[in-house]
């Protein structure tokens, strides 16, 4: 604490660095913060935010609440709560400022629990062919600190979940403008993702060489699209 009753650079540094982990809906990351002394400003990043499946800002609100929860834990470590305040609509399309956060000094405020717990976040990202389910889940388990999470786990030929797929990948492919916001995202090679460190992997797809070289096609010919939709 510094002689405002503020939080010090150091320790927005250790705030921001646990925010970072706060899940996001569309995954898109689109937040970045500027620290005055007293005020925690939020950005909103729109060319990674705007996408078919983000009407009215919908899921950019879901990620900021989220965003704030994981703020709010981590600050309770220094004893601040935090306080969020929205900017308008208008002023958030104007500047791509979002809101900030207001810290106060609780003398009394306590840690919350969950704090040590905000950087657990795992994503396995090999590739699982085949075998049996049960003992994937057993994999994993084995090599992740779950904790007191549970994982469910479903066949890939299961009925509900196949139909879901099918479904979502139909839409996704029907509906022009997501179908180009969602290649936006996928890396089709190594160099892609090393350069980016985001979106989509071709090798998290399960892609195999002769995907990725149609579908490098297939983002290219915009035009040819709707032709070439039925083949994917």
């Amino acid at each position: 604490m510094n002689k405002n009753n503020q939080p010090t650079r150091d320790q927005i540094f250790k705030i921001i660095d646990k925010a970072k982990f706060a899940p996001h809906a569309d995954n898109t990351q689109a937040f970045t913060f500027h620290w005055n002394g007293t005020t925690l400003e939020i950005n909103c990043n729109s060319d990674r935010d705007a996408h078919t499946f983000n009407p009215n800002n919908f899921v950019t609100y879901i990620n900021l609440g989220a965003t704030t929860e994981y703020i709010a834990m981590a600050a309770s470590e220094f004893g601040y709560k935090a306080n969020l305040k929205l900017n308008s609509k208008e002023y958030l399309n104007a500047t791509g400022k979002i809101g900030h956060i207001l810290f106060k000094a609780h003398t009394s405020a306590q840690v919350d629990p969950l704090m040590d717990h905000l950087t657990k976040r795992t994503t396995d990202r090999r590739s699982f062919n085949k075998g049996n389910i049960i003992d994937i889940s057993k994999l994993i388990h084995r090599d992740i600190d779950l904790g007191n999470v549970q994982l469910h786990a479903a066949p890939a030929n299961h009925n509900g979940l196949r139909s879901v797929v099918f479904n979502t990948e139909s839409t996704i492919f029907d509906w022009k403008q997501a179908r180009q916001d969602v290649l936006k995202w996928v890396r089709l090679t190594q160099k892609q993702v090393y350069a980016t460190r985001d979106g989509l992997p071709f090798f998290n797809l399960g892609m195999n060489a002769l995907d990725v070289i149609f579908m490098k096609g297939y983002a290219k010919l915009i035009r040819l699209q709707n032709f070439l939709t039925p083949l994917v």
